[in-house]
């Protein structure tokens, strides 16, 4: 089905790119994710960054997915910063209270993680 779709191909998606002024064509959070699995975390983050600069800083999902990535990257001040964005946008976003107790864990911080943790679990 991948290559039936040409999907393999530039000329299949180079208009859209340029269309939507990405490099990811027309759903950011799919590039990134297809990069972060692969453990290409910067190359996960580049997209998301380009889309928030580009209209889509609305998104709680995209800024928590940000925070995601900061933090496996090890830029904590910016693993925060997005994460604080994600959960202005809505208190409740799961990916962001999720990585949030990732983040408390890491500052040696076990019972604000258990709290964010257990917000993870209310909010889903």
């Amino acid at each position: 089905m991948v290559y039936d779709l040409e999907l393999t191909k530039d000329e299949s998606y180079a208009f859209a790119e340029k269309l939507l002024k990405t490099r990811l064509s027309i759903e950011p959070l799919l590039s990134a994710r297809a990069a972060a699995r692969a453990g290409d975390f910067s190359g996960a983050l580049a997209p998301l960054r380009d889309y928030s600069a580009n209209g889509g800083s609305g998104s709680d999902r995209v800024w928590a997915l940000i925070g995601w990535l900061e933090g496996r990257l090890g830029r904590e001040d910016e693993c925060l910063a997005a994460l604080a964005q994600a959960l202005k946008l809505n208190p409740r976003q799961p990916l962001a209270l999720a990585a949030t107790a990732c983040w408390w864990q890491r500052q040696g911080q076990p019972a604000a993680a258990g709290a964010a943790r257990e917000a993870t679990r209310v909010s889903g």
